[in-house]
């Protein structure tokens, strides 16, 4: 068996645009609004239809990425931007939340944590610890919402058993800031990707696409959301979470992921 960390660092940002650059503030939590304060601005009116949105998507089946990209686009701006997005987020913003809590510090002090909601490690194995720790953060799915997350955290707790080929005893080594990140960045990349493909392709693909052009939009839409994420998440993990600030970081998250996607072109 292996020793070595089920992550592997996040990929290269290969794929997002040439025009694409960073917007530095998104490091600063403190540019973003509480609740409180965003409840008390008006809301943003989505300035792209669902009807233009769903049929973005349409025109970019069996198109090129530059299609999937503007359809990525077109479907933000009809969620009333990226800060209307991310706002909508709940469930996802509030489950993010608890995995920063749950896995920011040591690795002894992420066990003691886990030990204290009843995970125990002894004489368990990788795949019985995970799959407590997916039951421990992943809501019931009784909404569509909770669902979507629900989907997203075991998408990511899957992901991360495909490299975790560890003795239980060892998982303890496996309790730090790159697991953080894993965890984190999968949640985010899968919530927003399940939550697109549900609600822009539903009713809108028809019987003469192809499953190969459908499958290739998916792909090209996951790898995107992939980029962001990855672009997004390490950096603002990287100086650690004080707990005063969780809830301002992950609405920077989200809102950070989402605007890049409202201006993809």
């Amino acid at each position: 068996m292996g020793t070595s960390s089920i992550y592997k660092g996040p990929k290269k940002t290969i794929l997002l645009p040439d025009d694409y650059s960073e917007d530095n503030d998104l490091n600063d939590v403190s540019n973003f609004p509480s609740d409180e304060e965003a409840n008390e601005q008006p809301q943003e009116k989505p300035y792209v239809t669902w009807q233009s949105a769903k049929s973005g998507v349409t025109k970019s089946v069996g198109s090129d990425s530059r299609a999937v990209r503007h359809a990525m686009s077109s479907y933000t701006k009809a969620l009333g931007g990226h800060r209307n997005a991310a706002k909508q987020s709940v469930q996802a913003r509030k489950t993010t939340a608890g995995i920063i809590s749950f896995f920011s510090g040591t690795p002894s002090e992420v066990k003691h944590r886990l030990e204290s909601e009843g995970i125990s490690f002894e004489g368990k194995t990788t795949i019985e610890i995970f799959f407590e720790i997916r039951d421990l953060l992943a809501p019931i799915p009784n909404t569509l919402e909770n669902s979507y997350v629900n989907k997203a955290v075991t998408d990511t707790i899957s992901e991360l058993l495909e490299d975790a080929n560890l003795e239980a005893e060892q998982i303890v080594n496996l309790l730090n800031q790159t697991l953080l990140e894993k965890l984190v960045c999968g949640t985010v990349k899968n919530y927003i990707y399940q939550k697109f493909i549900s609600q822009v392709t539903a009713g809108t693909l028809k019987k003469d696409n192809s499953i190969t052009d459908i499958h290739r939009f998916e792909k090209n839409a996951k790898s995107w959301i992939e980029s962001i994420v990855n672009s997004v998440i390490p950096k603002m993990l990287h100086n650690g979470a004080n707990p005063r600030n969780i809830d301002n970081k992950v609405k920077a998250i989200y809102e950070g992921c989402y605007k890049i996607m409202e201006n993809f072109k």
